[in-house]
């Protein structure tokens, strides 16, 4: 047993006795009752404990003494109250951990259903998406083995099937061509569904376009071709600057000029080029290289050249103000603010005549005949007029303007009443020569010469021209066109694209091996 120590001061200055050190009635013997012991006079009952080393009966008195020894005796604590001590203890420590701090925020404990609610759902999610990835995944439909496009999803691979047997193929068009029919089915799986299938050898046209534009992007006309050396510069699918056009050109080729005017070049021969610049009023005017590919984008004209009259010179038998008129006289009729000129071709007989044949007639015949005669159109009105041209009928019908300093002539492809030709705009010169086609875009044309028809071509946006042979309607349906999405075009204006292999079903089947 230990011996108590009596406090060196009173209990009441002790913070653990205001702090809370109070002891429930049901703890403390029954010889500490206030109501059987006062506050004045208490028998001391202590606790063998350090911790309880005070005046057991004070503790429950509302007053504690006023001195250690105060109406206080030590005595032995018994059994019963050191256990009844150490129970109280034990209640104390229960009662801080299961409580929160005085005056402080308390932390309730969290409910673990909602969680475990949380888990339980994204599991489920989990499973059901799992269940309908594995159910709609793209899979082999029932006639894979022959005759359509697999996709790998997985690596992008494309693969022609011909006897339950995978082919890669080279392009998308020898798939098309390779198909039964103008249709082609095609899938997409990934790697797995293909494993187990065989592989047979690369198959398709070698050099065949990647794709063809569809029908709607399709530029059949307004190809535009610059001179570029000795070569040309084309461009497919742009815009055809507006206010461009003008009405001819001189271009110059291996030594030899031409005037190019109205869909048609006109040779100028060497000793008639100064006069005929003169008569024109082209002496100032640049002549422009151009090489044959280029030239040969325009029909070939008669010379220009000073001309003249056959049977010049003989009696026209007129009367009036036309008098002394002969055969090969130019007359010369105002009418309003302009003025026309005709010929005299045979007695009582006018043709009228263009200002370009009149400038080249008199350089040429003309000079011999006088000057023109003026006459009224009442002069004229008993006279016949002739239709016919006595000048070359495909010569310009007026004096064309040339091509701006700093310019180049272009060929336009323009399409009219169903028919295209070639006209003319001016540009800056090109700097190389290439083909340039708008992406997507491209054409489908049939090249023709003197009125013949020649093969189909599909131009891509690559800029190349590729042939059709075989079954013309089957081919062109099988690329997705009609056959009325076609547009005739002179053959010099395929002859400028660089052209690739040629397209068929016959060309797409002979590249797969004999099984």
């Amino acid at each position: 047993m230990h011996s108590l120590a009596v406090p060196s001061s009173p209990p009441y200055n002790n913070p653990t006795w205001r702090n809370g050190l109070s002891l429930r009635s049901s703890s403390l013997p029954r010889s500490c009752s206030p109501s059987v012991h006062s506050t004045a006079s208490c028998r001391q009952t202590s606790i063998a404990s350090p911790i309880y080393s005070r005046c057991w009966p004070c503790l429950r008195s509302s007053r504690p003494p006023s001195s250690p020894s105060d109406s206080c005796r030590r005595t032995v604590a018994s059994s019963k109250d050191i256990l009844d001590a150490q129970r109280f203890n034990r209640r104390r420590l229960v009662a801080a951990f299961n409580s929160g701090t005085p005056g402080g925020r308390e932390v309730e404990l969290q409910s673990p259903i909602g969680p475990l609610a949380i888990g339980i759902a994204l599991t489920i999610i989990i499973l059901v998406g799992a269940w309908i990835f594995g159910r709609f995944s793209p899979a082999l439909p029932g006639n894979w083995a022959n005759g359509i496009v697999i996709t790998d999803s997985d690596t992008g691979a494309q693969y022609f099937t011909i006897d339950g047997t995978l082919h890669p193929v080279r392009n998308q068009i020898s798939a098309q061509l390779l198909a039964a029919g103008p249709g082609l089915d095609r899938t997409t799986v990934d790697s797995s569904t293909l494993n187990d299938i065989p592989r047979g050898p690369e198959i398709g046209i070698v050099d065949g376009p990647a794709a063809v534009p569809a029908p709607e992007l399709l530029a059949n006309s307004g190809w535009i071709a610059c001179p570029a050396d000795d070569a040309a510069h084309v461009t497919i699918g742009g815009e055809v600057p507006a206010g461009a056009a003008i009405g001819g050109a001189l271009v110059e080729h291996q030594g030899t000029t031409f005037l190019v005017a109205e869909g048609r070049r006109y040779e100028i021969a060497e000793a008639d080029l100064a006069t005929v610049r003169i008569a024109l009023g082209w002496e100032a005017n640049e002549i422009t290289s151009v090489g044959s590919a280029w030239l040969d984008l325009f029909d070939l004209g008669s010379p220009v050249a000073p001309w003249s009259f056959d049977g010049a010179g003989g009696a026209a038998e007129m009367r009036g103000a036309l008098t002394t008129a002969q055969l090969g006289t130019v007359v010369e009729v105002p009418d309003g603010q302009n003025l026309r000129r005709y010929l005299v071709v045979a007695p009582g007989t006018l043709a009228q005549i263009t200002d370009f044949d009149y400038q080249l007639y008199v350089v040429g015949g003309g000079a011999q005949m006088g000057n023109a005669l003026r006459a009224s159109l009442a002069d004229i009105a008993e006279l016949t007029v002739s239709t016919d041209r006595f000048a070359p009928a495909d010569w310009p019908s007026t004096i064309p303007g040339l091509e701006a300093a700093g310019t180049v002539p272009c060929a336009v492809l323009t399409e009219s009443q169903g028919q295209t030709h070639s006209t003319l705009i001016q540009a800056v010169p090109p700097t190389q020569r290439e083909v340039v086609v708008a992406g997507g875009t491209g054409a489908l044309v049939r090249a023709t010469s003197g009125g013949a028809l020649g093969a189909i071509y599909v131009v891509t946006d690559a800029g190349i021209a590729y042939g059709l042979a075989g079954n013309e309607g089957d081919v062109v349906q099988r690329l997705g066109y009609q056959l009325t999405d076609v547009t005739n075009v002179p053959a010099p204006w395929v002859r400028l694209l660089p052209v690739g292999p040629t397209l068929s079903v016959e060309a797409a089947w002979a590249t797969v091996p004999l099984t």
